[in-house]
């Protein structure tokens, strides 16, 4: 069949993607959850820009309450406005808002677009929420294109159809954890730690894409970035911190792993470590999985200026040895038997396996990239969107 549509003058990515069955994925990219909260202020109006990454004329939202476990209860609006100015109303069971208890992901009915959002196009979703808990928001923004975020401790207007919001101190917008259509392209759920959702150590840009994973792919292809600070492979592999993230995964042909870090961080050994990435690998049996290597973690006596003044921490020596080195090895042996791994820490370090930071000015702290060493990652091609079929 793939002749068929390289007859036509498609070029072979586009070929696959047409020859593959369609399946309720993600169609935008910068999907993510809201991790973060403001419990003085209860009502909140928000917009995020997102980017379709496939023809979106029938989508859902899924929004999320926060984490399994934790997060508010509240009231939610929302709406998909395209071309800005438009709005298409959310609902959910014919009702224009949602109930949510705390800590769940909901979706909201089918939304019949009134203009067809074609690939490539930015939009925007408005969420409106109200909760006596607090208000949830994420931790990435780009206020040029129209990121905003404003709430009150007592009511205001639900802005959801219409109105210029006041941005307040943060702006930082509730997003949704993912929009979903039918679509036939790849699509990616990111799970990870700090690393991954990176709204702290990487500023925002157009592209809305942070971290380790998602700039490299954003640009082509539709995902969800569940990505949570200090998250470790033992914690996701015992349901402690996956919940309702692990859910997402329905709605995803691949998964994409930078676990591991914060595990070897707390002393843990390859032998354990190892075992937790593979119970987390056999959580999706029927998709498609990555893995990152481990990147470096070292001090600095002049701000990761030079490579010399760099020393090496507890849990993280230099060179050919330690559990970084061995879960790395074990991760490009690839003795889990997974899809692929991606060398994002031969992308950051001087060397492969030195443990050293490149410089200048990759990292701010010897642990999490900043923009420049995110962006080193995406620049270096060590995960190439082209790469990805189903």
């Amino acid at each position: 069949m793939q002749g068929v549509y390289l007859g036509l003058g498609l070029s072979p990515r586009r070929a696959r993607v047409l020859e593959a069955s369609p399946y309720l994925g993600f169609v935008a990219s910068r999907g993510t959850a809201n991790r973060n909260a403001i419990t003085s202020q209860k009502y909140a109006n928000s917009r995020g820009f997102m980017y379709a990454r496939d023809n979106m004329d029938f989508v859902q939202l899924i929004l999320s309450s926060g984490k399994a476990g934790a997060g508010y209860s509240g009231t939610y609006t929302a709406s998909i406005e395209y071309p800005e100015g438009t709005f298409n109303q959310v609902t959910w069971s014919g009702s224009p808002s949602y109930e949510a208890a705390a800590g769940i992901n909901f979706i909201s009915d089918m939304v019949e677009l009134v203009t067809t959002i074609p690939e490539g196009a930015r939009f925007w979703v408005r969420i409106f929420q109200s909760s006596t808990q607090g208000i949830l928001y994420s931790i990435n923004k780009y206020t040029p294109f129209g990121d905003a975020l404003e709430y009150s401790a007592t009511p205001i207007a639900d802005k959801t159809m219409g109105g210029t919001m006041t941005n307040m101190s943060g702006g930082y917008p509730a997003m949704p954890v993912g929009v979903i259509g039918m679509t036939r392209k790849p699509s990616f759920l990111l799970i990870g730690d700090s690393k991954c959702i990176a709204g702290t150590t990487d500023e925002g840009d157009a592209t809305g894409d942070t971290g380790e994973l998602a700039r490299s792919i954003g640009g082509d292809f539709a995902y969800s970035n569940v990505g949570l600070g200090g998250d470790t492979a033992l914690a996701f592999s015992t349901g402690v911190s996956s919940g309702n993230r692990a859910d997402l995964a329905q709605y995803c042909s691949h998964i994409l792993c930078n676990l591991g870090v914060n595990d070897i961080q707390a002393g843990r050994t390859l032998a354990t470590i190892g075992g937790y990435l593979q119970d987390i690998y056999a959580m999706f049996p029927d998709k498609k999985i990555y893995q990152t290597t481990i990147t470096p973690k070292t001090a600095s006596t002049d701000s990761w200026a030079t490579e010399e003044n760099q020393s090496a921490v507890t849990n993280f020596p230099f060179g050919a040895t330690g559990a970084r080195y061995e879960v790395n090895e074990w991760i490009r042996n690839n003795v889990a038997g997974i899809d692929g791994y991606f060398e994002v820490a031969g992308a950051v370090e001087t060397s492969l396996n030195s443990g050293v930071w490149k410089v200048p000015d990759y990292t701010d702290d010897g642990l999490h990239e900043n923009t420049r060493g995110y962006l080193l990652i995406k620049n270096s091609g060590v995960i190439d969107p082209n790469s990805f079929t189903r």
